[in-house]
């Protein structure tokens, strides 16, 4: 897959929050077990420093996009990685060498059709109220 093919499907290419802000309030610890909506990917990639992450979004264009971004981290293309994704950067720019993508397990399903086994340390819901019709 190619950038221009997500112009027109996406909703969220880069995370509309402080991620550096959401990861230490997460308080996040080695081998932990997270939930996250996927989104731009930015929070699922970021907790993968810690341990394995289910992410969730309804659109599929979301995942297929977080999917590309880590298709990309894994084969060293950082530039690909960060594409479009000018708010968490520097976060993760710092943080690149301790991302593990490949602990990222995504699922494209509302939130009240997920139903992943398994138990969690934290879970990141932001924004989903307002999108969600299921709540």
């Amino acid at each position: 897959m190619t950038e221009e093919l997500f112009i027109d499907n996406v909703s969220y290419f880069r995370i509309n929050e402080n991620l550096e802000l959401i990861i230490r309030g997460l308080e996040p610890k080695e081998g932990q077990r997270f939930l996250s909506v996927c989104s731009s990917g930015d929070v699922p990639f970021a907790l993968s420093e810690y341990g394995e992450v289910v992410a969730f979004d309804r659109n599929y264009w979301q995942i297929e996009y977080a999917k590309f971004r880590r298709e990309a981290f894994m084969q060293s293309n950082f530039k690909k990685f960060l594409f479009r994704n000018s708010n968490a950067n520097e976060y993760l720019r710092q943080r690149m060498e301790l991302l593990r993508p490949e602990r990222v397990i995504f699922f494209c399903r509302r939130a009240i059709e997920l139903s992943p086994e398994g138990d969690f340390d934290a879970i990141y819901l932001s924004n989903i109220i307002g999108y969600s019709e299921d709540i």
